[in-house]
C-alpha cells in the first residue's frame, strides 16, 4: 500500500516526493548516527576489542550511514535549488532540522 501510495504521488509531484523521501532518510540516518555515537560514548572503556580494535559497528557502519546521510542531503540540496546564491542552507541545518522533527515525533 505504501508503494503505491508514492507511486501515485510521484506522478503528482515527483520532486514534492522526492524532497520528502529525501528528508525522511536523511532524518532516519541521524538517528542511527547518533545511535552509534551514544553506544560508543556509553562503552568508552569497553569499545576497544581483546585484539586492540574499534569494533566494525565504529569503523565500517558508522561511516556507511554518515556518507548516505551527507549524499541525501546534498540530493536534497539540489531539488531546494540551496546550492548557493539566495536562499543557501547548510548542511548541518537540514540534519539539525530533520533530528529535531524526528524528536518532537517520537
Amino acid at each position: 500500500m505504501q508503494f503505491q501510495a508514492v507511486k501515485e504521488a510521484l506522478g503528482e509531484d515527483p520532486t514534492a516526493v522526492a524532497k520528502a523521501l529525501l528528508r525522511h532518510d536523511v532524518a532516519v540516518y541521524a538517528v542511527i548516527n547518533r545511535a552509534i555515537l551514544e553506544h560508543v560514548q556509553n562503552k568508552q572503556g569497553e569499545i576497544v576489542t581483546k585484539k586492540g580494535e574499534l569494533p566494525a559497528l565504529v569503523t565500517r557502519d558508522l561511516p556507511k550511514f554518515q556518507q548516505a546521510m551527507t549524499k541525501a542531503v546534498e540530493a536534497l540540496i539540489r531539488l531546494e535549488g540551496k546550492d548557493g546564491g539566495k536562499g543557501s542552507l547548510d548542511v548541518a541545518d537540514i540534519i539539525l532540522d530533520c533530528e529535531t522533527d524526528n524528536a518532537e515525533g517520537e
